[in-house]
């Protein structure tokens, strides 16, 4: 059955639906009585002709406005088409026409529909694809150039030359960095990772620097050589470097010259750790926790020291003859017991210059307390002092005391020959080395020909001192000793 076409023009993208109204009875004859015995299968309808699908391919780089043309073109074409089959299963429906030429009008139209929706889908499918393939070009075209004005870059650089570094994408200097890593040029690589630093915004410099940690390190090491701290502790903090940025504070602090500024510093700290806000070490805390303690004592025994020297009648004649000519507070644990040595050595009672008290508050070693009060006597030549703290009591008050040294009698020995101690001394501790070879050692390296003479006695070499008498001064001691010595052939048993 075929309608008049000329009836059944589209109606416009805007209706609804066909106004029946503007139709005649007459115009439309009923379908043949064969009609209704067609099966469904067999049915066939007379065919509407649509416009082609469009199968030509446009390059992504053409015209565009041509391109959306075409496309709305075809887009209202295949609305008419659908259109003028819905108008004549409308107007078959309203004639009271066969079910089974209704329902394959209907076929029909969901046929082109479908029809329809696939070439759209499909034809832009192959559109994004190609528009896709042109990136991927144009990406790989822009990659490698890029790429060769990075190694020239990096090769001025190398060589020493002015660069001036303007690179637009983050791409390109995402190579940059790379090609500065590679090169293993530490300047190379410190100039690009400052470029990147200074010229990204935070976040994108952190993620590109992270990608080669070495670049990292380049950049914290340029600032703390230039003792940049405010710009170090910045990065610090923003490459989670978190016990690296708790020691750059201590360093800070350390460096304040305002004692109470770098006491409330290190309180600062102090509180910050132990409220987990900085990381650091359990030991370095407690060394923290010791260094403030220490300040405060300095700053204590610095002040009432201080108040002595300026006394019309000091009480420390020490401090009146040897005032300080340096300031206590600041200094090392090491050098604090020394000036307490130096100045306090017999104030035990005293709370904030005893000795004892410091040793075990700080918790200070025996040689380290050794050494230093042995240096600080000696300098004072307190030659009896030193005996004193030597001598070991007797213990529950057995035998007699003796001399014992955790330093050994050669250190002790060495530290009187350094003050220009009288040889006397000198040789006292020497002999009181166990092994006879490193007496001999000891006399040797000082040295000392007082030791040198009684070693030979000793050990009854007569050769010995006959070999060392050239050497010795007419009228020291040294020479007295060895002559008498020789003289007295019948009461020493000669090995030579």
């Amino acid at each position: 059955m075929n309608f008049d076409d000329d009836s059944l023009d589209p109606p416009s993208r805007t209706a609804n639906r066909f106004d029946f109204d503007d139709l005649n009875d007459n115009e439309v004859k009923p379908p043949p009585e064969s009609f209704w015995d067609l099966d469904d299968t067999s049915t066939e309808l007379d065919p509407i002709t649509c416009p082609p699908l469009p199968t030509h391919t446009q390059n992504v780089g053409g015209d565009i406005a041509s391109q959306k043309r075409k496309q709305l073109e075809d887009a209202e074409a295949q609305e008419a088409a659908i259109a003028k089959l819905r108008l004549q299963a409308e107007k078959v429906a309203h004639n009271n026409l066969g079910a089974k030429y209704v329902t394959n009008l209907q076929k029909q139209i969901a046929a082109k529909t479908k029809e329809r929706d696939a070439h759209d889908e499909s034809r832009l499918n192959e559109i994004i694809g190609d528009y896709c393939n042109s990136l991927l070009k144009n990406k790989s075209d822009d990659q490698a150039n890029s790429l060769h004005e990075v190694q020239a870059i990096i090769r001025k650089i190398s060589n020493g030359e002015l660069v001036s570094l303007n690179l637009p994408s983050l791409n390109a200097k995402r190579q940059l960095l790379q090609c500065a890593v590679s090169s293993s040029d530490g300047v190379v690589i410190t100039r690009v990772a400052l470029y990147i630093w200074n010229t990204l915004n935070e976040r994108l410099a952190v993620e590109l620097l992270q990608s080669q940690p070495i670049s990292i390190s380049h950049l914290i090491n340029y600032f703390k050589t230039r003792e940049q701290h405010n710009h170090l502790l910045h990065v610090l903090e923003k490459f989670d470097k978190r016990m690296d940025y708790t020691m750059e504070l201590l360093k800070c602090a350390f460096s304040l010259k305002d004692i109470v500024a770098q006491i409330n510093a290190l309180e600062d700290i102090r509180q910050k750790c132990l409220s987990k806000l900085l990381v650091i070490d359990s030991m370095d805390l407690e060394m923290v926790i010791d260094q403030i303690l220490l300040l405060k004592k300095q700053l204590i025994v610095e002040r009432d020291d201080l108040q002595q020297v300026n006394a019309a009648v000091p009480k420390n004649q020490v401090l009146k003859k040897f005032p300080p000519t340096t300031n206590l507070f600041g200094q090392s644990l090491s050098q604090t017991i020394f000036y307490l040595a130096f100045y306090h050595f017999s104030e035990n009672d005293s709370d904030s210059v005893s000795l004892d008290k410091w040793r075990s508050q700080f918790k200070v070693s025996e040689k380290m307390h050794l050494w230093n009060v042995l240096k600080a006597r000696a300098k004072l030549s307190a030659w009896q002092d030193i005996e004193i703290i030597l001598t070991q009591k007797a213990i529950l008050g057995f035998g007699s005391p003796r001399l014992k040294c955790a330093i050994g009698f050669g250190n002790v020995a060495r530290i009187l020959k350094n003050v220009n101690a009288p040889a006397e001394y000198v040789k006292r501790y020497i002999l009181l080395i166990p092994s006879v070879e490193e007496r001999l050692d000891w006399a040797n390296r000082l040295p000392c020909a007082l030791a040198l003479v009684h070693i030979h006695i000793s050990k009854k070499d007569r050769q010995g001192l006959l070999s060392l008498r050239p050497s010795l001064k007419q009228g020291s001691k040294e020479l007295y000793d060895l002559n008498n010595a020789l003289d007295s052939s019948s009461s020493i048993k000669w090995k030579n």
